[in-house]
């Protein structure tokens, strides 16, 4: 069981890091479509860690593993080259989960100082 809660939450964590890129590297595609898949994969998430709080500690390590994948799905679905997108994940992985948080955008820097 632990071993499949693990490896469902790096699947999300490959979508929600996929559809966060998208957002950071193509602010001219953004749209509310992409807030809510942002959003479902947040909620999915924390509800599979609040299920399983042992997760918890895995958390930053999953995130690690999952981006390579997450890039390569912002890849395949803005057509941008791999070369584009950072070789880690360049935020706070503490701001993965916050509902208000976007990469670039004004309000996630708010976000950020609190």
């Amino acid at each position: 069981m632990v071993r499949r809660d693990r490896q469902e939450l790096v699947s999300r964590l490959k979508i929600l890091l996929g559809h966060l890129l998208k957002w950071e590297h193509q602010p001219t595609h953004r749209c509310s479509h992409w807030l809510g898949a942002i959003l479902e994969q947040r909620l999915r998430i924390r509800d599979l860690l609040e299920d399983c709080p042992s997760l918890k500690p895995y958390l930053a390590q999953a995130a690690v593993a999952a981006y390579a994948d997450g890039v390569n799905l912002a890849s395949k679905e803005t057509g941008l080259p791999l070369e584009n997108f950072p070789d880690h994940w360049p935020h706070p992985l503490t701001v993965l989960l916050e509902d208000e948080w976007l990469p670039g955008d004004a309000l996630s820097a708010a976000t950020r100082s609190r």
